[in-house]
């Protein structure tokens, strides 16, 4: 569905697909009953933290973006930064929680009940990372500083979201702002993966390629590929969709290939 979501994301219904956990031992085996059909391979490719290549790409924040480009972890070059060397690993799982929660607008009351600290620590790890990385606390305020005079914020392909700021009450206002951030950063990744969904099919159905595109989810897409074309074809989807628009960091793919789709992460 093209228009289920606010941030232009692709939503999945009747059954919902996006939604199967992957975490879950029920999750994975409902996945497991999706195979491919004989003499083929199911094949996801994923966009690596693409978020966060989006906010070093937006921003333009020097930490963050050496981070990408020398392919450094960007969760433990963050912890690194923020817990020094010597904690930096057994904080890693910190620093994730702080990367990404801050994109959907957390406060420490979120990152708190999210990491089991308390909330004066999560006020301390908060402060401290917009010290660390400061351009990113610019950009961030930027956008909320814009949709309360524009009433609106734009995607990387300058699709718009229109926000009502100006009449809106006190709660409405905050859910405004985490959600304008929200919106740059998904719905440009959502751009970036639509952008690529249409190039591979134009490549599939040029050369009619033995392969399908069968699902999207939010930053992946899952295709069934003639068994003995899988090499060559993963290779030029990845090689798509990592070039399919030049940023500041690369875009980085993984890609994985099973017998199910319970098989592929």
């Amino acid at each position: 569905i093209q228009t289920g979501t606010a941030t232009g994301r692709l939503s999945s219904k009747e059954p919902n697909l996006q939604n199967i956990p992957v975490r879950s031992t029920l999750g994975r085996s409902v996945r497991e009953a999706f195979v491919a059909k004989e003499g083929y391979k199911l094949v996801s490719i994923d966009y690596s933290q693409i978020e966060l290549r989006l906010l070093a790409h937006f921003s333009g924040d020097r930490a963050l973006v050496e981070a990408f480009n020398h392919g450094e972890d960007i969760h433990l070059a963050t912890a690194v930064k923020l817990f020094g060397e010597e904690d930096a690993k057994a904080k890693r799982h910190f620093a994730k929680a702080v990367n990404f929660g801050l994109l959907y607008g957390m406060g420490p009351k979120k990152l708190s009940e999210d990491t089991g600290v308390t909330m004066s620590e999560a006020k301390e790890v908060i402060k401290s990372y917009f010290a660390t990385f400061p351009t990113v606390k610019s950009f961030i305020e930027e956008i909320q500083e814009r949709v309360k005079v524009d009433g609106y914020v734009e995607t990387i392909l300058k699709r718009r979201r229109l926000f009502d700021y100006e009449n809106a009450n006190g709660m409405q206002k905050a859910g405004i702002l985490r959600e304008s951030v929200n919106t740059v950063f998904q719905g440009s990744a959502a751009d970036l993966i639509k952008l690529a969904m249409l190039e591979i099919e134009r490549m599939i159905q040029k050369e009619e390629l033995d392969a399908a595109m069968l699902l999207q989810i939010h930053d992946e897409l899952i295709f069934e590929v003639k068994e003995e074309l899988v090499d060559e074809i993963v290779a030029r989807f990845v090689d798509t969709m990592e070039g399919v628009l030049t940023l500041n960091v690369p875009l980085v793919c993984s890609a994985f290939v099973g017998d199910s789709w319970g098989e592929l992460k």
